[in-house]
């Protein structure tokens, strides 16, 4: 009975103490929610890719057409706003050209054109699926364009061409600070005049467009 009498007294001890032992172990954290994903801030990057191109040269009652074809490849930068499930920007980038095409000699004279830059400032407008950015864009255009004649002697000219640009993209970021994309773009370069050859061919002129898929990876910031 008296063996009986403690045990009973240790339990009751026990049972008064558990509460104010639970209150005094520590208590593990609730585990954060991850950040959730934005595409906004500055980026900077790389691409390459293949650009074929369109020339449509008149002359005094004769317009004949011609493909050019080649690889570029430039840098690009940019800013990225995020509202929502929205994105929009600002990108402005530069690729080094050799896109080439020549008539073959159709009108009696051999004329090449070789794109040899192409330049934009464009904005972008897209919607995000957390990664996954699938984008409109558009603005200015810029190229810098060679064109030879030959007749009884070549001659060379360059011409700095302003125009639009229009194209649809998609970019995954595949790390934090990293994304992948792919492009397409269609130039309008409008038309550029030799009005005073020297080579002893009338006077012409030469009607571009541009169309180029690129690959590129940027980092942003």
């Amino acid at each position: 009975m008296h063996r009986l009498a403690i045990a009973a007294a240790a339990a009751a001890a026990l049972f008064t103490a558990a509460p104010s032992f639970a209150a005094d172990m520590p208590m593990k954290a609730a585990p954060m929610a991850a950040p959730a994903f934005s595409w906004t801030g500055f980026y900077i990057g790389a691409q390459a890719g293949y650009g074929w191109a369109r020339q449509e040269r008149t002359t005094t009652g004769l317009t004949n057409g011609y493909d050019g074809r080649g690889g570029l490849g430039g840098i690009h930068g940019g800013y990225n706003w995020q509202f929502s499930n929205w994105v929009v920007g600002l990108e402005a980038d530069y690729n080094w050209a050799g896109i080439r095409g020549d008539d073959n000699g159709v009108g009696g004279s051999l004329d090449e054109t070789r794109i040899r830059g192409v330049g934009t400032v464009r904005a972008r407008v897209g919607m995000t699926y957390h990664r996954l950015l699938t984008y409109v864009t558009g603005g200015w255009a810029y190229a810098n364009i060679r064109h030879t004649n030959t007749l009884v002697a070549t001659e060379t000219t360059t011409h700095d061409r302003s125009g639009a640009v229009a194209g649809i993209g998609m970019e995954y970021a595949f790390l934090p600070n990293w994304s992948a994309r792919v492009e397409y773009r269609y130039h309008w370069l409008g038309t550029y005049t030799v009005s005073a050859p020297t080579n002893g061919v009338v006077p012409y002129s030469v009607k571009t467009d541009l169309s180029t898929v690129t690959a590129g990876i940027s980092y942003r910031f």
